[in-house]
C-alpha cells in the first residue's frame, strides 16, 4: 500500500503517477533471478560502487542533552513574554476573545445537518453471526496441535508455544532476551552469522514473541514463548531442521552476543518511552490486576527496562551467573510437557509439512515441570515517572471486577463513543492532547484511561473521573447509539490475513474464548441501548474513586499538578 502511496502521491516520473506501478513484483523478481542463475554480478557490483569504492563519508553524532526541554521552554516563555509586551491593551483583548471563541467552537457539537452529510452503515446491514476461524484440534508425538485449514498460497506458517507458568519471578524478566538468543547467538554446530544467512535463504523468517493474556473466567494466565515461522512446502523440512538446531544447542554462554543483545533491548524499551508512553503507562496500571499483567509488566514494561539495565552491569561483573540463568530458563522451559503448536495452511500443505512438526517434538526432551508461583506487583497508588520530555501521558485506572463488575459485549459499544466522543472532546479537542483512551479488559475485569502526548496533568484525570457523570446523564439519539454499535462490530470483525487469523485462534483457544462465548459478546454489542451507558457509568465511577494514577513525563508538570505523585526518574 506505501509503496503505491510513493508514486501516487509524489506523480513520479518513471510510472507517471500509477498506483498500481509498484505491486506487480514477479516480473522483475524472475528477471534478478535469471541473472544470478546465469552467474551475473549484480548485487556485488552495487556494493563495490556504492559502498567499498564510495569515497564520500558522513558522520553525525547524537548527543543527548537531558536539559533541552526546559531550556526549550524557557525561550518560548521569554519569546510569549515579549510579543505580550509589544502589544496594545486592545490586541490582549482580542486575543483572548479569540481563545473564548476557539474554547466555545471545540465544545459546540456537531450539526446534524452536518453529521448526515457523512455516509454510514446502519447496525442491520451488520452481519449478526461471527465468522468462526476453522480450528480442528490434533495431536503431533503427544502434544496438542491447532490446524487452521486456510488458503495461505502454498506458505505454511507454524508456531511453537512454550508455556512461561513454568518459570520463577527472578527469571520472568529474561523471556525476551532468552527469545532473541535462541535465534542471535548462534547455535552448536555454527556461529550467528551462518545461522542468520540458513534462516534468511530457508524460510520467511523465524522469530520469538511473547504472548500473555488473563484466561477467562480464571485469575489463572495464558503466557506463551512462541517461536514462529513460515516457509514454502517445499522448505519444511530444512526449516524444521533450523528449529530444531535452535532449540537443542543454542548458544546461550556467548557472552559477546547476549551482551549485545541486552544493550540493544535496553535502548529500545528507553527509546520507546516517548513514542510509546501510553501503552508504558497502560501496562503500568493494569500489572496490579491480573498476574497475566503482572507478567507483561515484568517482561516488557518499565520494570523490564530496571532489569535490563542492572542485567547489563550483571554481564559485565560476572557473565557465567547470567548464562546459568538463560540454560535454567532452557531446561524448565523448552520441553514436551509445556508445548502447544499452531499450523495455518491448506490441507495440502498441512500434509507435507506435519511429518516435519512431529520431528522438532521429538527432539525436545521430556521433563516434568510445574506453574510457578507468581504474585500481582505492588506499585504506588500514584505514580510519576520522569522523563525529558514536554509532554506527559496521564493514566488511570483499576480492577473493576474486584468491586462486582462484570463486562458484557455492549461495554465496546460504551467504550467507543467514550473514546471518540467524550475523550476526544475533553482530552484531544480542550485538552490538546494527540489523543485519549479507554482500555476495557474484558478478561481481567479491569478499565483504564490513557491519554497521549498530553500537555496537561491534573485536568486530564479530572477529565477521566467526569467520565461518570458524563454516561450517567447521557441521552443518546438514534444516530449515535448505531455509530457506537458499527464501530464496536468493526473492532470485532477487524480485517486479518490467514496467518493473523491462525494466530488469532490460537489466541481465544488458550484463553478460552470459545465461538459460543464470541458470539454472546458479539450479540450483546448488537443490542446495546441506552441502558448500557449509564450502567457502565459504575465501572467509571469505581476507577474514579479507587484508581491508580501514572504519569509519565515532564516533571516540573508533575509536581505542580497538586497530585502528589511518588517520583521516580526514569530517564
Amino acid at each position: 500500500m506505501f509503496q503505491a502511496l510513493s508514486s501516487w502521491l509524489y506523480d513520479d516520473d518513471e510510472t507517471e503517477g500509477d498506483p498500481l506501478a509498484l505491486l506487480p513484483f514477479e516480473a522483475p523478481l524472475n528477471n534478478i533471478k535469471s541473472w544470478l542463475a546465469n552467474g551475473d554480478k549484480i548485487f556485488e557490483e552495487l556494493l563495490a560502487r556504492l559502498f567499498l569504492h564510495n569515497s564520500h563519508r558522513t558522520t553525525v553524532l547524537l548527543e543527548p542533552d537531558h536539559k533541552l526541554a526546559m531550556q526549550v521552554t524557557k525561550k518560548e516563555t521569554g519569546r510569549l513574554k515579549k510579543l505580550k509586551a509589544d502589544m496594545s491593551e486592545a490586541e490582549i483583548t482580542a486575543v483572548i476573545e479569540d481563545a473564548k471563541e476557539l474554547s466555545r467552537l471545540q465544545g459546540a457539537p456537531d450539526t446534524e445537518e452536518a453529521l448526515a452529510t457523512i455516509p454510514r452503515l446502519s447496525v442491520s446491514d451488520l452481519p449478526r453471526d461471527n465468522r468462526p476461524i476453522p480450528t480442528e484440534i490434533r495431536e503431533t508425538s503427544g502434544r496438542p496441535l491447532l490446524f487452521h485449514d486456510l488458503s495461505t498460497n502454498g506458505i505454511a506458517y507454524f508456531d511453537f508455544g512454550f508455556d512461561l507458568s513454568v518459570l520463577p519471578d527472578e527469571l520472568l524478566p529474561y523471556t525476551a532476551i532468552f527469545g532473541r538468543a535462541l535465534t542471535e547467538s548462534g547455535t552448536a554446530k555454527r556461529d550467528y552469522v551462518d545461522l542468520s544467512q540458513w534462516i534468511a535463504r530457508t524460510s520467511g523468517g523465524i522469530w520469538t514473541q511473547a504472548f500473555t493474556s488473563p484466561i477467562r473466567d480464571s485469575k489463572d494466565a495464558a503466557a506463551q514463548l512462541f517461536i514462529r515461522t513460515k516457509a514454502t512446502a517445499e522448505k519444511a523440512s530444512e526449516t524444521a531442521e533450523i528449529i530444531t538446531e535452535i532449540l537443542t544447542s543454542a548458544k546461550l554462554d556467548n557472552k559477546e552476543r547476549i551482551s549485545r543483545i541486552v544493550s540493544e533491548a535496553r535502548a529500545r524499551a528507553e527509546q520507546r518511552l516517548v513514542p510509546s508512553g501510553h501503552m508504558v503507562v497502560a501496562t503500568r496500571l493494569r500489572a496490579g490486576t491480573h498476574k497475566a499483567h503482572a507478567m507483561e509488566e515484568a517482561m516488557s514494561g518499565l520494570s523490564n527496562l530496571n532489569f535490563l539495565r542492572q542485567l547489563e552491569n550483571a554481564i559485565k561483573a560476572d557473565f557465567s551467573i547470567v548464562a546459568k540463568h538463560l540454560e535454567q530458563i532452557r531446561s524448565l522451559l523448552l520441553s514436551k510437557s509445556t508445548l502447544t503448536i499452531n499450523a495455518t495452511m491448506d490441507s495440502d500443505t498441512f500434509t507435507i509439512v506435519e511429518p516435519q512438526i512431529a520431528e522438532v517434538v521429538a527432539a525436545l526432551p521430556e521433563t516434568s515441570v510445574q506453574p510457578a508461583e507468581r504474585a500481582l506487583l505492588s506499585l504506588p497508588k500514584r505514580e510519576g515517572l520522569s522523563i525529558p520530555a514536554q509532554v506527559n501521558y496521564v493514566g488511570k485506572g483499576c480492577s473493576v471486577a474486584e468491586h462486582g463488575i462484570t463486562f458484557t459485549g455492549a461495554a465496546l459499544a460504551v467504550n467507543k463513543l467514550i473514546r471518540t466522543g467524550y475523550l476526544w472532546e475533553k482530552v484531544r479537542v480542550q485538552g490538546g492532547a494527540y489523543g485519549a483512551f479507554c482500555l476495557v479488559d474484558r478478561l481481567a475485569g479491569s478499565l483504564s484511561f490513557v491519554s497521549y502526548r498530553d500537555p496537561n496533568v491534573e485536568a486530564t484525570i479530572k477529565a477521566f473521573d467526569a467520565t461518570a457523570d458524563y454516561l450517567e446523564n447521557i441521552t443518546l439519539n438514534t444516530d449515535e447509539l448505531e455509530k457506537s454499535i458499527i464501530g464496536a462490530i468493526g473492532e470485532l470483525d477487524s480485517y486479518q490475513l490467514p496467518d493473523a487469523k491462525g494466530f488469532t485462534a490460537l489466541v481465544r483457544h488458550l484463553t478460552k474464548q470459545d465461538d459460543e462465548y464470541l458470539q454472546t459478546i458479539r450479540e450483546q454489542a448488537l443490542a446495546t441501548t441506552e441502558n448500557d451507558f449509564r450502567n457502565f457509568a459504575k465501572a467509571v465511577r469505581i476507577m474514579a474513586e479507587h484508581g491508580t494514577i501514572c504519569v509519565l513525563g515532564n516533571e516540573p508538570a508533575m509536581e505542580i499538578s497538586g497530585l502528589n505523585l511518588d517520583m521516580q526518574q526514569v530517564l
